[in-house]
């Protein structure tokens, strides 16, 4: 999709890409994703937050925690900080794979960032 839209002469911006990695994210195409994430990046975009809220819904969707945690180590070490949706994702995700201990990290988590 990215590929026809240059070739039509169509420059993506931060929010097209971010729309192609939730419509991917949506069919749990990891690997599409990644390769929207590439490009983005390679275009001089830094993902946002809701990039990267929608990559770890991805990573959620798949029950990849390691991934899941590494999105959530990037957001911070690039100054963002988590909001509603990332907590709720990641409770999801810990609560899918049945991890009481990384759900009550996040409930904690939650609750000290003030929601």
């Amino acid at each position: 999709v990215l590929k026809n839209m240059i070739n039509v002469g169509f420059k993506p911006d931060l929010v097209t890409y971010t729309t192609l990695l939730s419509l991917y994210t949506k069919t749990k195409d990891t690997i599409k994703s990644e390769q929207v994430l590439n490009n983005m990046i390679n275009a001089g975009f830094k993902p946002n937050l809701v990039t990267l809220n929608t990559l770890l819904s991805l990573y959620t969707k798949t029950g990849d925690t390691i991934k899941s945690e590494q999105v959530l180590e990037n957001m911070i070490n690039a100054g963002i900080k988590p909001d509603l949706v990332t907590f709720t994702t990641l409770l999801s995700l810990y609560t899918k794979t049945e991890n009481t201990i990384k759900s009550e990290q996040v409930l904690n988590n939650m609750i000290n960032a003030g929601f």
